[in-house]
């Protein structure tokens, strides 16, 4: 087996140490991520939607011939992942400077200035993906709910002039005429398309607090929900309860525009960096490095913990050295990520003019 280099592995435990930072840092600026359910996927992703090809089962005698058989119309869905990246670049000198605590522009009480740089990094691919993951076009790119929630337009390969299924909800209104019986109707139409009733929907503040303004007693806002059987604490969001579901508030969210989405239909798909499965990363060498990187000791246990909640928990960033140039180290913060809408009928948008 082939020697495992000891800088790969550096980068993956300094990538695995800052997963949670990383990921509360995009939670907080993008609402929706932080709602997503989340699956680890591989590049393609794809998935089989199967289109209704069946007769309806009849009633029969009990001395018939069986049936005909037939079958539904199982295709193939396929979106590639997106690639996100940005470069965090320190020179020695001012990484000192912050490091003695002299320099009034860097980092106060002796904190790494280099970890500083990475910090912003990640909050600079977050605000992409924060808009993308409404906007996204999918040139190397999420492809967004513009897209994948739509009543037109292919999506993940799948045409909807073929199979007439492959397409979400889409009603309008206006702002000014916003009430309970226009949002009832909507989530309605997405329950007799689909047979299911969405979970929770997403919209602007300017939307949220059109719907807020529809109570007649003081309902406050709210900055905990519960999404497919999770409680999730909206950082600076908030939310309501309107016809039985959680609305909440997304500045990021398409402008006019409300998503009702059914948690068990759409998921957050992150690909994790190919050094977290190399060969020779066990859970023995992970702790020897995490205690040469960091000075602290770990168990093999406690490594193999610290590996399964970065890769499970969300999109994991990875934070790759680029080494030095000069008098000044680079390092690439990047990740690849992708919406998969699992059958685009189970979810609906209503957009107000």
């Amino acid at each position: 087996m082939a020697a495992t280099s000891t800088t790969t592995i550096s980068d993956v435990i300094v990538s695995a140490m800052l997963a949670e930072r990383i990921r509360s840092q995009i939670n907080r600026r993008c609402v929706l991520l932080n709602l997503l359910p989340y699956e680890m996927g591989g590049d393609p992703l794809s998935w089989t939607v199967k289109f209704r090809g069946r007769t309806a089962a009849g009633v029969v005698a009990q001395t018939a011939a069986a049936p005909t058989a037939t079958q539904d119309t199982p295709v193939k869905a396929t979106l590639n992942m997106g690639e996100y990246a940005d470069t965090a670049a320190v020179t020695g000198r001012a990484e000192s400077a912050a490091a003695l605590a002299l320099n009034p522009l860097g980092v106060a009480g002796g904190q790494s200035l280099m970890m500083s740089e990475i910090n912003d990094a990640v909050g600079n691919i977050a605000e992409t993906l924060a808009n993308d993951i409404y906007s996204g076009s999918g040139s190397n790119s999420i492809i967004g709910l513009a897209t994948a929630v739509d009543a037109t337009g292919t999506y993940a390969g799948i045409d909807p002039t073929t199979y007439t299924e492959w397409v979400s909800v889409e009603d309008t209104g206006a702002l000014a005429d916003v009430s309970f019986e226009m949002v009832r109707e909507f989530l309605t139409d997405i329950e007799d398309l689909s047979g299911e009733r969405p979970d929770f929907a997403v919209t602007t503040p300017t939307v949220l607090d059109k719907c807020k303004g529809l109570f007649s007693s003081y309902d406050p806002y709210v900055s905990k929900v519960n999404v497919s059987g999770r409680d999730v604490m909206l950082s600076g969001a908030r939310a309501i309860n309107i016809e039985g579901i959680w609305l909440i508030g997304d500045p990021r969210c398409t402008a006019g525009t409300m998503y009702a989405l059914n948690s068990n239909h759409i998921a957050l798909r992150s690909m994790p960096h190919k050094s977290f499965a190399m060969a020779g990363l066990t859970p023995d060498v992970v702790a020897a490095e995490f205690t040469r990187v960091t000075g602290t000791a770990i168990t093999a246990q406690e490594a193999a913990a610290l590996l399964g909640k970065a890769l499970n928990g969300g999109i994991t960033p990875f934070i790759k050295d680029l080494g030095a140039s000069g008098n000044q180290d680079s390092k690439e913060v990047f990740c690849y990520p992708q919406l998969q809408v699992k059958g685009r009928k189970f979810h609906g948008k209503l957009v107000l003019s």
